[in-house]
């Protein structure tokens, strides 16, 4: 999709921000547009949701960002109109004020610390949230949201070969890792918390955007989401980091007993369905996925997830004595 300045301009005579002086390509996505707008009054960002737009999914996002509060997230901005929603080429967009800062090429265990207090504190707020009432998209929701069946299908249409039998290796260890927590905690989560999501300036982290991915599930899942990102090093599970994020977590939000030891098989389970699942985004019609990022899924979690393996007992360990 081409996005015109024209346009831009035209967008922002709804708002009373400033007039539109530049506006600058952002992080490079299949599901989202962004881009940073210079104006007279301030900069912002424009996010054009193009997966979202759909049945109007995108409502459920601006719902959860006016919910949050002490949190470094997107603050949509009404137009004249009373309105936080517009429209650019058929596509739902939204306007924020601009969030300074960059994704971390490193972290440091203070940087890991801040994620891990902010994912907390979202955490405590989120228990109370009622969804807005239309259809997510339920990424990792398996069986459920995905059937094995489809899946299996779409891996057997893979040419590249690395990508196929990694998600072959996938499907063949899920079974075990798959459990029914329908009595954990549930809460509203923010569906891709990593730090490539997170923005830091000077080591301070200023940012947690990308809320689109959000669906309701159970709260010890999107721990160990995190857990499966923050301590990703160089194809293993970094152990240390690990300990660093959780230790935080839990001096913010106390975990359960019962949510603790989850935590392990559902990391193990993100492993192995994040390889599944995106190799069926590969096949999407609206907006497949690159090749490279599927083949980067078999390279990095496959690795991680045999090395989480071999560290279990420590592992499980770490997460009861807290």
């Amino acid at each position: 999709m081409i996005v015109n300045f024209d346009d831009i301009k035209k967008i922002f005579e709804n708002y009373d921000i400033g007039i539109p002086a530049e506006f600058i390509p952002m992080k490079k996505g299949v599901a989202n547009k962004l881009f940073k707008i210079v104006t007279n009054q301030g900069d912002y960002t424009l996010k054009i949701a193009i997966r979202n737009s759909e049945h109007n999914r995108i409502q459920h996002e601006i719902d959860l960002l006016n919910h949050i509060k002490n949190l470094p997230s997107p603050k949509p901005i009404k137009d004249l109109h009373g309105k936080y929603l517009t429209e650019y080429k058929r596509y739902k967009c939204f306007v924020y004020p601009y969030l300074v800062g960059q994704p971390p090429e490193e972290l440091s265990d203070d940087m890991i610390i801040q994620a891990a207090h902010a994912l907390a504190k979202l955490h405590i707020q989120v228990e109370n949230f009622v969804p807005t009432q239309t259809e997510r998209i339920r990424l990792w929701d398996v069986p459920g949201y995905y059937e094995f069946k489809e899946l299996e299908t779409s891996i057997k249409k893979v040419t590249n070969r690395e990508i196929r039998e990694g998600a072959e290796y996938a499907l063949a260890e899920i079974e075990q890792f798959i459990g029914n927590y329908s009595d954990l905690p549930h809460g509203c989560l923010h569906g891709d918390f990593k730090p490539e999501n997170l923005l830091y300036l000077d080591g301070q982290l200023t940012g947690i955007v990308d809320f689109d991915n959000s669906y309701n599930k159970n709260l010890a899942f999107e721990v160990g989401y995190a857990l499966a990102w923050f301590s990703l090093d160089n194809h293993t599970f970094n152990l240390n980091k690990a300990k660093v994020f959780f230790d935080e977590y839990q001096r913010t939000k106390t975990l359960s007993e019962e949510e603790c030891l989850s935590i392990y098989p559902q990391i193990q389970f993100l492993y192995l369905i994040m390889i599944i699942v995106n190799t069926h985004w590969l096949f999407d019609e609206k907006l497949p996925l690159p090749e490279e990022f599927t083949l980067w899924n078999v390279r990095e979690f496959i690795p991680a997830y045999q090395n989480l393996r071999d560290q279990k007992d420590e592992f499980i360990a770490m997460v009861k004595t807290r």
